[in-house]
């Protein structure tokens, strides 16, 4: 799936769902999907990922609506 479709189903879903301020825009979690970032924001962003659950459901959002159970970018 191409990045921008990516951040355009995240804008979707996230809908009024409050994020908290360091948490990952769209467009950083659909680079992050689709192998977009840098090794250091990459890194970032697992990081983050590992700590945020509102981030993580949004990973997860992003797992699902791909229907890829096995996306390479998902932390375990």
């Amino acid at each position: 799936m191409d990045p921008e479709r990516t951040t355009e189903i995240l804008r979707a879903l996230r809908g009024n769902a409050p994020a908290g301020e360091d948490c990952l825009a769209p467009e950083q979690l659909a680079a992050f999907f689709d192998g977009g970032l840098c090794t250091a924001d990459r890194a970032e962003a697992e990081e983050h990922l590992a700590d945020c659950d509102y981030c993580l459901g949004q990973a997860a959002l992003i797992t699902r609506s791909r229907g890829d159970s096995a996306a390479a970018g998902v932390p375990s």
